[in-house]
């Protein structure tokens, strides 16, 4: 069953120690995180070009409950909450890795690692 209105859809999120509920709000605030952390951290020209293209990018969860902001997709990773940003596939790819936590029901970007994938 689909749910027809994308502001009422959410993402279901099984972490280490519970499941837990994304809406579209709470999205909207875990963008609003990432870009600060991208900020945060002005020595590193990809994280400010980064910082730039997530202010603009749209926040939307899918039918399928397939949460995004732009590029960047909300997954988990060894139980942990994560935003994985898509990008083209190319023999090494670079692909940046924002490590999300609630705390106090506030999603805060805990970092942000940019990891290298080889591919043959």
């Amino acid at each position: 069953m689909s749910i027809p209105n994308p502001a009422q859809r959410h993402a279901l999120l099984a972490l280490a120690n519970g499941e837990v509920t994304i809406n579209l709000s709470e999205l909207e605030q875990i963008k609003s995180a990432l870009i600060a952390k991208l900020r945060s951290r002005p020595e590193n020209a990809d994280f400010a070009a980064l910082a730039v293209e997530a202010a603009s990018a749209n926040c939307f969860i899918a039918e399928d409950g397939i949460a995004n902001i732009g590029p960047w997709t909300l997954e988990v990773r060894s139980g942990e909450a994560v935003l994985v940003r898509s990008s083209p596939r190319r023999p090494v790819m670079m692909i940046p890795v924002a490590y999300l936590e609630l705390s106090e029901s506030i999603w805060i970007v805990r970092d942000v690692v940019i990891s290298s994938l080889h591919i043959r």
